[in-house]
């Protein structure tokens, strides 16, 4: 024998060393590597619905800044799908409010219309709409 080479035992020690530590490696790195596309998905939700309440507030802008009664309309009922044009989402609120003191009160009409939507990972966002100039008073 020219004493060049490893043994087999030597062999399976180090194949058992190797998987040791490989599995002490994969327990410790493993959540976050599973884990890493969670934030990504929610941060891709929120933007669905920041830009669902965008396409609201253009059209507003567009359309409605005078006609707060026709944009509710376009919106949609409380409770049924956003107007498919702006996105997706469920119709949380799309009312008007008055304020008295620090807290809204639901009105039949005012010049302040509430709307809150909810995208399908329930990311919610709210927004008031204003008839009029800049500044009006929701009273």
């Amino acid at each position: 024998m020219n004493g060049r080479g490893f043994t087999l035992i030597e062999i399976i020690v180090t194949i058992v060393i190797v998987a040791i530590l490989a599995s002490m490696l994969y327990s410790y790195f493993g959540p976050a590597i599973t884990g890493s596309g969670v934030p990504v998905a929610r941060l891709e939700s929120a933007m669905a619905a920041q830009s669902a309440m965008e396409n609201v507030t253009a059209d507003y802008m567009a359309n409605y800044q005078t006609n707060l009664s026709g944009l509710q309309t376009n919106i949609g009922r409380e409770g049924s799908a956003l107007n498919a044009s702006y996105g997706s989402g469920t119709v949380i609120d799309n009312h008007f409010i008055t304020w008295s003191g620090n807290a809204e009160a639901p009105a039949a009409i005012s010049n302040c219309l509430k709307v809150t939507i909810r995208d399908g990972a329930g990311w919610v966002l709210t927004q008031i709409y204003t008839s009029g100039s800049q500044g009006t008073d929701c009273q």
